[in-house]
């Protein structure tokens, strides 16, 4: 499975987990705490801020299918960014916008990155919930706001123990075990789940909200979908 992720698993144990977690750690240390997304190295201290010239969008798609309930049109997507440069890169804004074969625009949204470290990768993905016209291609534009700051605490969040499943409706859930390297508690991050075929092409994605994870904590998490993403196979999850 590939979610946030590149072809290194070394390098990208979240996203080639197909799990992600994109949540900033806050500073109580007493709540419950979720988890964020990828990195670490060091120490959990602040870093310099990396160029956005570095984040490279290198694996992204889209699959169009009939809602199951009227027949209209859906779309699932997902795509995986990579940090090629030498500096984690903090509070990145990620503009994600689904076009037609003429190139107009059908949906843009916009995902936030708390952090993303050297040589890491990263994948988000979504399905949309209302009717849409046929999504031909992803257009992914990262940037860093200019009120962007450098990451307060940098860690590492990774993950274990992932399975898939499909019911008999062919709805998907992904069970795992988040682990994280934060000497702060992680409140409530977004976990990403990126779907592949079995050639091992993004055919979607889709997301979810993981329980509190303790400061060098572990918490079990949950992705599934609310409808039957077409060509996904489970093992590439």
């Amino acid at each position: 499975m590939a979610t946030n992720g590149g072809d290194d698993d070394e390098n990208d144990p979240i996203a080639r987990r197909n799990i992600d977690t994109t949540a900033a750690p806050t500073d109580d240390t007493e709540d419950t705490a979720t988890d964020e997304t990828v990195t670490d190295t060091t120490e959990s201290q602040s870093g310099s801020q990396g160029a956005i010239e570095d984040i490279e969008v290198t694996d992204s798609g889209v699959t169009n299918f009939p809602d199951e309930f009227d027949g209209t049109n859906r779309a699932s997507y997902a795509y995986v960014l990579t940090n090629n440069g030498d500096e984690p890169v903090a509070n990145m804004e990620v503009t994600v916008t689904l076009v037609d074969t003429e190139g107009t625009v059908l949906s843009s949204d916009t995902d936030s990155i708390y952090l993303l470290q050297p040589g890491q990768s990263i994948g988000l993905g979504d399905t949309t919930y209302d009717e849409i016209a046929e999504v031909d291609s992803v257009e992914v534009q990262p940037a860093i706001p200019s009120y962007a700051s450098e990451a307060e605490q940098l860690g590492e969040v990774t993950v274990e123990g992932i399975n898939t499943t499909a019911d008999s409706s062919g709805y998907l859930t992904t069970t795992f075990t988040a682990t994280s390297s934060y000497e702060v508690q992680l409140d409530s991050p977004w976990a990403y789940v990126v779907y592949r075929n079995a050639d091992g092409a993004i055919v979607g994605g889709t997301y979810s909200v993981i329980d509190i994870v303790q400061p060098g904590g572990s918490t079990s998490g949950e992705v599934a979908t609310y409808t039957a993403i077409p060509n996904v196979d489970p093992a590439q999850t």
